[in-house]
């Protein structure tokens, strides 16, 4: 009888295994459709069809070589924020900040609702608001990047970004896909991006629209000269990310060494 009951129990064992999996391999071809589909972003702040060169600067030659050989190594935004160098790292990667300095009026007056919005606070029939002050902060708790230049100026990068060995990216939406299908077969993305990265303050105050898509803003100085154009996947679940490297033959006719 023991042995009958123990045969009984392994095999719902094998049966709830073999749901698990088969959800999971759902999940999994769900998340890749979304991958193939373009991201619901500004079209011309956010050129998801740009079709240009784009250049990846490294600091070492076996680095370079890495990538024409097919590995892609992506760096995380927790990585970035803390760097030391400040051409090469930004405390503030991927934060928003709205300022709302004064805001006076009635909750009912479409404008002040607005900014109050964006303050974070919800009041609703108050005639005689007034808030000064106020402050709201959004960000990224963190994500896998790629980061790349538009240009090939090599004396625009810092010593830590690399000035002496590049590769070339010929197209940069095909490089996106691949590389988004291969980490979303390691572990499922919720959201990925790619675009210029907009070189403005990440500051906004009253009414003024915001900067653009977090993680894709940077302040002009010092950063704006090299031309940064970046690749951004955020990941489902829990967000202790660390860098790590992938291999991706299918990218090895995209490269092409410049230096």
């Amino acid at each position: 009888m023991g042995k009958r009951s123990s045969s009984v129990s392994n095999s719902k064992k094998e049966r709830r295994m073999k749901r698990k999996k088969l959800e999971q391999r759902k999940r999994l071809e769900k998340n890749k459709k979304h991958i193939d589909a373009k991201p619901a972003l500004e079209k011309e702040k956010f050129p998801y069809d740009y079709n240009k060169p784009i250049y990846k600067f490294f600091e070492k030659e076996e680095y370079a070589d890495a990538l024409l050989c097919g590995n892609v190594h992506l760096g995380t935004l927790n990585v970035y924020r803390a760097y030391e160098d400040v051409e090469q790292g930004d405390s503030e990667e991927a934060y928003e900040t709205y300022l709302g300095n004064s805001i006076v009026g009635s909750s009912s007056d479409p404008k002040v609702a607005e900014q109050l919005r964006r303050c974070g606070i919800r009041i609703e029939g108050c005639n005689n608001v007034v808030v000064s002050n106020a402050r709201n902060v959004w960000s990224l708790p963190d994500a896998y990047v790629f980061c790349t230049s538009t240009e090939y100026s090599p004396e625009n990068m810092s010593e830590k970004i690399g000035t002496k060995h590049c590769v070339k990216i010929k197209d940069p939406e095909k490089f996106f896909n691949i590389v988004s299908r291969k980490i979303n077969s390691i572990s499922a993305i919720h959201e990925a991006a790619m675009g210029k990265v907009i070189y403005r303050d990440r500051h906004y105050t009253g009414l003024e629209k915001p900067p653009g898509p977090i993680g894709f803003v940077k302040p002009a100085i010092p950063y704006e000269k090299q031309k940064e154009f970046r690749f951004l996947w955020r990941m489902q679940g829990p967000n202790k990310l660390e860098p790590f490297q992938i291999s991706c033959p299918e990218i090895i006719e995209l490269c092409e060494r410049m230096a």
